[in-house]
């Protein structure tokens, strides 16, 4: 659209006739006012191809009259410079939020941070309001992660007063895909889990996702059996010693026969 502003002028081409449709002259005037209207006729015609929706194709419909058929470009451009580039006070406010408003997550890609920036300095060229490739900078320092500041600043020591946007764009594109697109970031550890997980079946109780050594069932089933299976770790109330029970402690005369040969109880029973 710019493109097309600048070669029609902020103001009406003086040598436009009142119509398109009026007799023009053989004189130098009469050419200059046809090869405005020409222009005009290409300029209503490329609007019409550029429009993508009715809403922007109404207004060339809008411009057409007896006196031009075809539409006055210079009004539908007129129209579209006040709506979507103001030169106003809330244009540079909104311009200013959309800078302060700039973010940057650690498993984003900072080329699109860096598009975002691309974008506000280029809608500022059209304002009073210039945003300073100083403030384009200091916006990426303001929301880059900490893991980036590292190679921003040895960036900043090398280039000095020549540093601009596109050296620090190039480092962090650079440092993202050597990182594998996560900066200081560490092999996921549930990933890590998931592929080496058992994917086979128990075959104690059948079950998918686990080997018998670590069958949830068989744990239930030695807690149902009252701990069957499990080592005693308390002190016997019979001998002192740790490891066993008074039920299983070889001085009770009832276990006499779990002794192993050779062995003398401490305390003689009677039978």
């Amino acid at each position: 659209m710019e493109g097309l502003s600048d070669a029609l002028g902020d103001c009406l081409d003086p040598n436009m006739p009142d119509s398109s449709v009026s007799v023009l002259g053989k004189d130098v005037t009469g050419k200059l006012q046809a090869a405005a209207v020409k222009t005009n006729k290409k300029a209503m015609a490329y609007l019409a191809l550029a429009f993508d929706n009715m809403k922007l194709l109404r207004l060339v419909t809008k411009e057409k009259s007896d006196k031009w058929p075809e539409g006055e470009a210079q009004k539908v451009m007129q129209f579209l410079t006040k709506k979507y580039h103001p030169n106003d006070l809330q244009a540079r406010v909104e311009l200013r939020k959309r800078l302060v408003n700039l973010k940057l997550r650690l498993d984003q890609d900072p080329y699109k941070m860096l598009e975002e920036l691309a974008a506000i300095e280029h809608a500022s060229a059209q304002t009073k309001a210039k945003v300073m490739e100083i403030d384009l900078i200091g916006a990426v320092y303001a929301v880059a992660p900490m893991e980036y500041i590292a190679v921003l600043t040895m960036e900043e020591s090398v280039r000095g007063e020549d540093l601009e946007l596109e050296h620090l764009e190039e480092v962090m594109c650079k440092m993202w895909r050597h990182s594998g697109d996560r900066p200081g970031s560490t092999p996921p550890v549930k990933t890590e889990i998931i592929l080496n997980a058992f994917t086979g079946y128990c075959y104690m109780y059948k079950e998918k996702g686990h080997r018998a050594t670590h069958c949830p069932s068989k744990e239930e089933k030695k807690s149902e059996a009252g701990g069957i299976g499990r080592r005693f770790n308390g002190n016997c109330n019979q001998c002192g010693h740790q490891g066993h029970k008074k039920s299983e402690c070889w001085e009770m005369p009832e276990n006499e026969d779990k002794r192993p040969a050779g062995y003398k109880p401490k305390t003689e029973y009677g039978h």
